[in-house]
């Protein structure tokens, strides 16, 4: 036992690191704030209905989405990359815009769009809110529609919620 130990000696500080890191690692990584995964399989979604829908253009970033006649939207952003939409209740955040390409921190499942493009799909429980986020990238850059809501108006609107998304096309 002792000759293995003195013939294998420089393996034991390598051993500490690499357990050490891993304690470190996965401690930081259950440290994070909690996010509970929503399932997204297999979701199928109609368009909306022509003409029950405006449509926001995006000169800059090159993209449209549809969106309801009876929501609003803000004037584009200082940096020009999306507007805001208003759907009449305050405590709902909807946004689509496009930015860099900066990665992925959900899990997530993918959508296939109006235009046949696949988008990544994103529903998470965050802070007692619904979140979806849609999104894909070309040329390295991310176009996105995002929507947070409480979950009684989340599961009311769901389905419409994702037809808008659906209707995200570059130009």
């Amino acid at each position: 036992m002792n000759k293995v130990i003195k013939e294998n000696w420089f393996l034991v500080p390598i051993v500490i690191v690499v357990s050490a890191f891993f304690f470190l690692f996965l401690k930081n990584k259950n440290s994070t704030t909690p996010i509970n995964k929503v399932e997204t399989k297999n979701i199928q979604v109609n368009p909306l209905v022509k003409g029950d829908h405006n449509i926001y253009e995006n000169s800059y970033y090159g993209f449209s989405i549809a969106y309801p006649t009876g929501w609003s939207r803000s004037a584009p952003s200082g940096n020009n990359d999306g507007v805001v939409f208003y759907a009449g209740d305050s405590s709902v955040d909807m946004r689509v815009f496009a930015s860099s390409n900066s990665g992925n921190l959900f899990e997530s499942n993918t959508l296939v769009l109006d235009n046949g493009n696949i988008a990544t799909i994103i529903e998470a429980d965050v802070q007692g809110n619904k979140l979806l986020r849609v999104y894909f990238i070309k040329n390295d850059i991310k176009y996105e529609f995002y929507a947070e809501a409480q979950p009684g108006y989340y599961e009311k609107n769901k389905e419409l919620l994702l037809q808008v998304a659906r209707s995200l096309e570059i130009k």
